[in-house]
């Protein structure tokens, strides 16, 4: 089987966040964790927290939720 030419292989997910980590890709300022804009824009931000708000208030027993976080976590509650 040949390769073909400009097909290159994937790299595993565990090796592009750590690249992405290492760089700095994200932005914010230096080994600092910055998920992007959409986390800081209040637009984004309070209509995901109301949605998620909204959701979990639905049930009639109340859910027990665990929040792993990502990102910079500049959202959660």
């Amino acid at each position: 089987m040949t390769k073909k030419k400009g097909i290159k292989k994937l790299w595993p997910a565990k090796d592009v966040m750590a690249q992405i980590y290492e760089n700095n890709l994200w932005g914010g300022n230096k080994s600092e964790f910055y998920s992007g804009l959409g986390s800081h824009h209040p637009e984004t931000v309070n209509s995901y927290i109301a949605v998620a708000a909204a959701f979990l208030k639905g049930f009639e027993t109340p859910p027990v939720v665990c929040d792993l976080r990502c990102g910079d976590f500049n959202i959660g509650y």
